[in-house]
């Protein structure tokens, strides 16, 4: 099996928490004969230009990589604000070239968006959610959270976070 997974920067001195699960991911015993390329979707560092600029690119290498690589999976690691935005429109285009999509929400205040947005903006939402194959959400909570931006239609599924606690080596 080959899955594209897509995400921050994980060569930024700053770690967070999605780049932090695609780590484990792709080191995890659970993964081994399961192709896992990364593909990062915007610098997390430099200028607003810079990110731009690295943002249309990795766009590029995307498309390149669907028609000459199609992975057998699109793992997308979203988050809140332009997170949510740029990689809704991967998803969009994985969807449309046939592949199948998961959602891993790593958003903190993506319902309050959606919540005061007007009609159009929380369908766009929506249909992200709707559209996707499977949705993971890290908690309870925000499975709860999908639901009412799904309204209902997406296929929610928990999967707690995968992240050694501070401190553990799993080596």
């Amino acid at each position: 099996m080959h899955v594209l997974m897509l995400g921050g920067d994980l060569t930024a001195s700053v770690g967070g928490g999605i780049g932090t699960v695609a780590r484990t991911y792709m080191g995890a015993q659970a993964m081994h004969g399961v192709r896992i390329q990364y593909h990062t979707t915007v610098a997390a560092e430099g200028s607003r230009a810079h990110k731009a600029r690295t943002m249309v690119q990795g766009q590029a290498r995307f498309l390149r990589r669907l028609t000459i690589d199609p992975p057998d999976l699109l793992h997308i690691h979203i988050a809140d604000g332009p997170s949510f935005w740029r990689k809704s429109t991967y998803a969009r285009a994985a969807r449309l070239a046939g592949i199948p999509v998961c959602l891993h929400g790593h958003f903190t205040s993506l319902l309050d968006l959606y919540r005061s947005s007007k009609v159009v903006r929380r369908q766009m939402i929506q249909r992200v959610f709707t559209d996707a194959d499977v949705v993971f959400a890290l908690s309870t909570d925000m499975q709860h959270q999908i639901g009412e931006m799904s309204n209902g239609g997406a296929h929610v599924h928990i999967l707690h976070n995968p992240c050694p606690p501070d401190g553990f080596d799993p080596s």
